[in-house]
């Protein structure tokens, strides 16, 4: 009898090997004391039950949005958009990038506790409206979920990520939450969670 497969990304670690899967490998840790991505990676996340692999898929995703073209993320499948994004970082001469993109990573993460302080909403999909509920119905705001949205988790960190809207997002974090949240229940975009909508999504909430 065989031993337990292998995650996807425990395949992409031991085919890609170098800086950058190390680099995943210490943010995704909890243990990296030293690292401030590491430490606000894992303050964002709080209530969601994820296992180490998948908080470096998450972190892969992030990377690749701010790597190469909205059109392109994603294919020609998220798994092997992956690898070729782990292959091309780990022989990268130049270590600029990958520290570019690691601050866009804390900066992202600084903004998203500030604007969703609530683990129950960070990350998470907003519940539609129901437009045949009574007025004076109670509404329930977020889909309640243990999980972080993959697509939620795109937009949100892509959003926040530019240094230079960083005091503007915290100054005005209860308006950018309530737009936030208007958009995901209101958005034709949203009505549909996938990687083909990523580019819609993102251009719903840059606008």
């Amino acid at each position: 009898g065989g031993g337990t497969p292998m995650t996807e990304q425990e395949l992409r670690r031991a085919i890609s090997r170098g800086p950058f899967t190390e680099l995943l490998d210490r943010i995704a840790d909890q243990k990296t004391a030293d690292m401030p991505a590491s430490k606000l990676l894992h303050k964002a996340l709080g209530g969601s039950k994820l296992e180490t692999d998948d908080v470096q898929e998450l972190l892969l995703r992030f990377f690749a949005l701010q790597c190469g073209p909205l059109r392109s993320f994603g294919k020609p499948s998220m798994s092997q958009a992956g690898l070729e994004l782990m292959k091309r970082l780990n022989k990268a001469r130049d270590a600029n990038e990958i520290t570019e993109i690691k601050k866009a990573l804390e900066t992202a993460m600084e903004v998203a506790l500030i604007v969703f302080p609530e683990d129950s909403e960070r990350f998470r999909r907003a519940d539609p409206i129901d437009r045949d509920q009574p007025a004076h119905a109670i509404r329930r705001v977020f889909v309640p979920s243990d999980k972080v949205n993959k697509a939620v988790w795109d937009c949100v960190l892509f959003s926040f990520s530019k240094p230079e809207r960083k005091t503007a997002l915290i100054e005005n974090a209860r308006d950018v939450r309530a737009a936030f949240v208007d958009l995901m229940q209101t958005d034709e975009a949203f009505e549909s969670i996938s990687i083909k909508g990523t580019e819609a999504r993102m251009a719903a909430f840059e606008a």
